[in-house]
């Protein structure tokens, strides 16, 4: 009755898949017959930490992978920690047990029409996103799981799960047209931009100035890189720490068929 519960759980409460829910059943499934066969009985409520290293044991002799003795072990995790929120039992068997290591197999790149037909595949996404929600329920429980704690599982999952949806089509108005237009900086908007100076004293209008008086590209670009520096930003006033002029990429550059024109700076 323990294990339908848990299953029964996770399929109208947490909405696994049914494929995903026969797995979790199969691993307890594996636990209980090895209990049977060892001992003679299985009692979910009885199990101690010593029967599950056995079983560990046995697994590994068997010729599974630690991936998939570590997968097993998840199961179990989350089925004695949904016996543990319903009161049945006080103590979890699995708190002092650790999984083998994995081995680290070279990575493995795909394609982008691989992924493209990967994310298309609705099999594929559904255990996806139930794999990532149980990582982010064990991740939540224990974060010694990852050993990288930047990337959150349940944010991953939810930014998978939006794959899972289905296909949304906007179309334009009837008669609807685009035109591209070119981008481009008139004359007139270099010249206010630079007049209008910056945070540091005047230093816009020397560039301008230095620019009008010099048409050699290298010594226009030296002269930024001198003035400026190669990119990153500081304060624009002297010890006002919420005061900020970022040169990062250092500069883009306004390009006309003649050539440099003017620096823009972002």
């Amino acid at each position: 009755m323990l294990i339908k519960s848990f299953l029964d759980y996770l399929r109208y409460e947490r909405n696994y898949s049914e494929k995903t829910v026969l797995a979790y059943g199969e691993d307890i499934k594996q636990l209980q017959e090895f209990a049977q066969e060892e001992y003679g009985k299985f009692d979910p409520l009885e199990v101690e930490g010593e029967l599950i290293r056995e079983w560990i044991v046995s697994l590994m002799d068997r010729g599974y992978t630690s991936t998939s003795v570590n997968r097993k072990l998840s199961s179990l995790r989350s089925f004695y920690k949904y016996l543990l929120r319903q009161g049945e039992v006080t103590v979890d068997p699995l708190r002092k047990i650790t999984g083998p290591k994995n081995k680290k197999p070279l990575p493995v790149f795909l394609k982008e029409s691989e992924m493209d037909k990967l994310l298309d595949d609705t099999d594929f996404l559904t255990d996806l996103n139930d794999r990532l929600s149980a990582l982010g329920e064990a991740y939540a429980e224990d974060k010694d799981l990852m050993r990288m704690h930047f990337y959150k599982p349940d944010k991953v999952a939810a930014l998978f799960q939006q794959f899972a949806k289905p296909y949304q089509n906007y179309s334009a108005r009837d008669g609807f047209h685009w035109n591209e237009y070119k981008r481009f900086i008139t004359e007139d908007e270099i010249n206010g931009y630079f007049t209008r100076g910056s945070n540091y004293s005047d230093s816009r209008l020397a560039i301008y100035s230095f620019f009008l008086n010099h048409e050699d590209k290298k010594e226009r670009a030296d002269f930024l890189k001198d003035h400026y520096g190669i990119g990153g930003s500081s304060h624009a006033l002297c010890g006002a720490d919420d005061s900020h002029e970022d040169h990062d990429g250092v500069l883009l550059w306004s390009v006309a068929h003649t050539g440099i024109r003017m620096p823009v700076f972002i």
